[in-house]
């Protein structure tokens, strides 16, 4: 019976809109390993330009279509006369196409991104010198979340406001774990995801950043212990999991996303002497320190890229007021298992219908 009533309540889907193209901005906030994931160059043997899948990539958010603009905001610049932005991603001859008129959204080397720091004091940069910041809306650090203008050249600007903040922790926030300032750790989150969701004009993603590897004959690794880096290996499934929170464009944290680019590049097979660091296929090798092989940049693109079309189509279903087809699936299968009523997934589908 709940089949047959399943079929009458996709078949009540229509549109009552005409499609459009509508723009969908982002902000990929890293240090060099972030560079790494998205930057690579064109031809082979490098690893892939993001540009290359976002360039082609649809996303359909019935009836609209997004086209993405993926901007690369490079942490480990100067903030006077070096250019850190890059208006989408994109290499030539191997070199960083950056807008040389931009002059710095004062995030680089302020250490804004990172969501702890260790001795002599354990604090949160990100938590004090940014959501909790003294009249933070008339900081320029503060631009990032607000419509601002952006040079191109002489006498061309570009009115920006991003769809969506996204901040990378760079690997050597993760030195030297201990239980102690894992507990820490998940307090700080805890009160940034509040910080964000107080806060419903931005929309915001942590991304959590990547393993230190097991040793690299240098200070940024896990000098050996698989002990401590199990810690911080079982902090990025907490992270992950319903505990810390879910984005849902209906629940409390619709501004708030998270993306988990830690836990994919671990190394979990229990026969490997460097369990739950960074795998050995995806490490750039010793001279390296923790930074990834063109393999394990590939690996984070993709992550990357799979949450970029998920995002892009909840952002679509926000601006829109309505839900996504997505969402009226997911539904559908709670009702099908037992978790949702008939009466919550028709109130859903007439949502859908009424735009909003």
């Amino acid at each position: 019976m709940k089949k047959i009533i399943l079929v009458a309540l996709i078949s009540t889907f229509y549109h009552l809109a005409d499609a459009t193209e509508q723009r969908v901005s982002f902000i990929f906030m890293h240090r060099s390993v972030g560079l790494e994931a998205v930057s690579g160059c064109f031809q082979e043997p490098y690893n892939r330009n993001i540009r290359e899948v976002l360039d082609t990539m649809t996303v359909i958010n019935d009836p609209d279509s997004a086209r993405i603009v993926f901007r690369s905001y490079n942490l480990n610049y100067g903030v006077m006369g070096d250019t850190c932005l890059s208006d989408t991603v994109y290499y030539g001859d191997c070199r960083e196409n950056y807008n040389n008129y931009f002059r710095g959204y004062d995030w680089e080397l302020q250490e804004r991104e990172k969501a702890i720091i260790y001795p002599p004091g354990v604090y949160s940069p990100m938590l004090t010198n940014v959501f909790q910041a003294p009249d933070r809306e008339n900081q320029t650090f503060w631009n990032v979340f607000r419509q601002h203008v952006i040079e191109l050249g002489p006498g061309v600007n570009v009115t920006e406001r991003y769809d969506l903040v996204m901040v990378k922790n760079p690997y050597i926030v993760w030195r030297d774990p201990t239980q102690a300032r894992i507990d820490a750790l998940k307090s700080y989150y805890r009160a940034l995801r509040d910080s964000v969701a107080n806060n419903p004009e931005i929309n915001f993603c942590f991304v959590l950043g990547t393993p230190l590897a097991f040793q690299t004959g240098g200070d940024d690794d896990f000098d050996g212990d698989t002990t401590r880096a199990k810690l911080m290996y079982n902090f990025a499934r907490w992270f992950a999991s319903d505990s810390f929170f879910t984005h849902s464009n209906s629940g409390p944290y619709r501004n708030v996303w998270k993306l988990d680019t830690y836990s994919p590049l671990c190394e979990t097979s229990p026969d490997s002497s460097n369990r739950y660091c960074l795998r050995s296929q995806y490490w750039a090798g010793s001279s390296a320190q923790s930074h990834l092989s063109a393999m394990g940049a590939l690996a984070m693109q993709d992550v990357m890229i799979n949450f970029i079309r998920l995002a892009t189509s909840e952002i679509l279903s926000l601006r829109s007021g309505r839900p996504s087809r997505g969402e009226i699936d997911r539904k559908i299968l709670d009702f099908r298992e037992g978790r949702a009523t008939e009466s919550e997934v028709l109130e859903l589908i007439e949502q859908y219908n009424n735009g909003g």
